[in-house]
């Protein structure tokens, strides 16, 4: 399968999760744990997503591996240096947007 189509097909199922919150577009104070709840889900939903993704190459299985292991990094990395999980979400998307 094609890089580019998994990263659209990942991103694709992602996304639902972050549509249902209200508080998607509000800068309220009150709207800060949500938005960050959400992007934890989306991250954790976008993980299981791609490590249950059935690949039929090698390679591809090489690359998705690589993929993650570079997202869990920057995850670990965020999370130690106290990053707000919504940026950390926005890393992930731009991780696999340069695949």
């Amino acid at each position: 399968m094609n890089r580019i189509a998994i990263t659209v097909l990942l991103m694709h199922l992602a996304l639902p999760a972050l549509a249902r919150d209200p508080c998607i577009e509000s800068r309220a104070p009150e709207c800060k744990p949500v938005q960050e709840a959400r992007c934890t889900q989306a991250i954790n939903e976008m993980l299981k997503t791609m490590r249950a993704t059935p690949l039929q190459t090698q390679r591809d299985r090489d690359d998705v591996g690589a993929l993650i292991a570079k997202v869990e990094k920057m995850l670990a990395d965020n999370r130690r240096q106290g990053v707000e999980e919504c940026r950390s979400w926005g890393e992930f998307g731009g991780i696999l947007a340069k695949q």
